[in-house]
């Protein structure tokens, strides 16, 4: 495994000693924070290299300022000529936020019981149980079964109060996405559709 992809870019640049060095220093952030770093070209104008934070190993999550300001560092000690950064924070799953009291509000909300998730998961019911129930983890595939099968629902509800006669507020939750809830409605008859976020909640009121 690379270290730091395409460092053979610099062989010509830095010698023997600081390419072990920029490794090591590299290989920490590895380890500690999952970073990744990139040498994507290196020109009379400067070093331009990628720093990337892949899921967190920790709680620390860079952001775009500080994963500059790592490249720069990084880089700027062994290069004596500019290092442009191009960073790229990690964005959490939407579906991270599920836990078993989340798929419980969920199955309350769309009154759903646990026969029609195993019926159309195909997941036995012991199994979708334990996770409901908080006896056994859930892994990010699950995690990412329960959130987009209940997208799915929330998109079904919006979607048939769009095509009816309701008229007024109807509110459906940030994390399934405010681009697909304006796509939605871009597709309707309603044109004087507004779209607002308050709170955790996209708030739609159809006139």
């Amino acid at each position: 495994m690379e270290i730091i992809r395409n460092l053979d870019k610099l062989s010509d640049v830095l010698t023997p000693d600081a390419i072990v060095r920029v490794q090591n220093e590299a290989s920490n952030y590895l380890k500690q924070d999952n970073l990744f770093f990139t040498v994507l070209s290196y020109e009379q104008e400067g070093l331009t290299v990628k720093v990337e934070q892949d899921r967190p190993l920790t709680e620390k999550i860079y952001t775009f300022d500080e994963l500059v300001f790592i490249a720069k560092d990084l880089f700027g000690r062994y290069i004596i000529n500019e290092v442009f950064a191009h960073p790229h924070p990690y964005v959490e799953s939407p579906a991270e936020v599920v836990n078993g009291k989340w798929v419980q509000l969920h199955m309350n909300h769309y009154e759903i019981r646990l026969k029609n998730v195993a019926f159309q998961t195909g997941i036995d019911k012991t199994n979708l149980s334990a996770w409901i129930n908080e006896k056994r983890p859930m892994s990010r595939i699950v995690k990412a079964m329960f959130f987009n099968f209940f997208k799915v629902y929330a998109i079904n509800d919006l979607v048939t109060n769009l095509s009816g006669e309701y008229k007024g507020y109807y509110y459906i939750k940030k994390y399934f996405g405010i681009e697909l809830v304006e796509r939605l409605v871009s597709l309707t008859k309603h044109k004087d559709v507004v779209i607002t976020e308050s709170g955790e909640d996209i708030k739609i009121f159809i006139p």
